[in-house]
């Protein structure tokens, strides 16, 4: 077996000085990796000013070993968020940043530092250049059966508030409409229902049925087919033990 595989270590974060939670010398972080892990910039935690206070408490370790070893220093010293203990985890160990999850505390702050001038796109315009490769890199993409189902089903029930209708009703005030002053033409289309050809205003691209008995019939037999897939076990994939 290679040494390569015994390449992981569980490590310390010291605090350098006493705090309300703990004395200096006591850990405030345990963490496992291999290489300069240790030593490299971590999203939640700060790294001490001195690698002094940067301990390795197991070396040499596989994988497995490692994080089953860091699950056990966490669950010696208890984690703080849980008031278990002294310790900044925001995970139990063992399965690296799985199931990490944002305190409320955080999500408020990360939402505040995104909005209005301090998000980095605030009042920047898109490029004609640029719109076109987005619209080009979208054009001949279709959503799946599968991925159509899920977002319907989601979406069933679901109104704007009242609050969301005032908001989109003032946002459309002093606009002009898109089609102000234009003449409209009529345009030739076969109904998706029943192969009949019928004109349209060019107002309605969409329109793909030449009356509203054809677009009920069809929607009919789109939400029967829809039950239907739902309901059968191909849609939930089952897993073998």
């Amino acid at each position: 077996m290679s040494n390569d595989i015994y390449c992981y270590y569980v490590y310390a974060y010291l605090r350098q000085q006493d705090s309300k939670t703990a004395k200096a010398g006591t850990p405030y972080y345990i963490g496992k990796g291999k290489n300069g892990r240790a030593y490299a910039k971590h999203r939640h935690i700060p790294i001490p000013k001195k690698k002094t206070k940067i301990v390795f408490l197991e070396t040499n370790l596989s994988n497995i070993g490692a994080l089953a070893l860091e699950r056990r220093y966490i669950d010696w010293y208890g984690r703080k968020d849980l008031g278990t203990g002294i310790l900044h985890n925001r995970t139990s160990g063992g399965e690296g940043s799985t199931n990490f999850c944002h305190s409320l505390e955080s999500i408020a702050k990360i939402r505040t530092s995104k909005m209005g001038k301090n998000n980095p796109n605030y009042g920047k315009k898109l490029s004609l250049e640029i719109r076109k490769k987005m619209s080009s890199s979208r054009k001949g993409k279709r959503r799946s059966p599968e991925t159509i189902a899920k977002i319907s089903t989601n979406k069933l029930g679901k109104k704007h508030t009242e609050e969301a209708k005032a908001k989109m009703s003032i946002s459309h005030l002093g606009k002009q409409p898109w089609n102000k002053g234009k003449k409209l033409k009529n345009k030739s289309k076969i109904c998706k229902h029943c192969k009949r050809q019928f004109s349209t205003k060019t107002s309605r691209p969409k329109q793909r049925f030449c009356s509203s008995s054809c677009f009920a019939t069809e929607r009919e037999k789109n939400r029967k087919m829809k039950d239907i897939y739902l309901s059968s076990s191909s849609f939930f994939p089952i897993y073998s033990s």
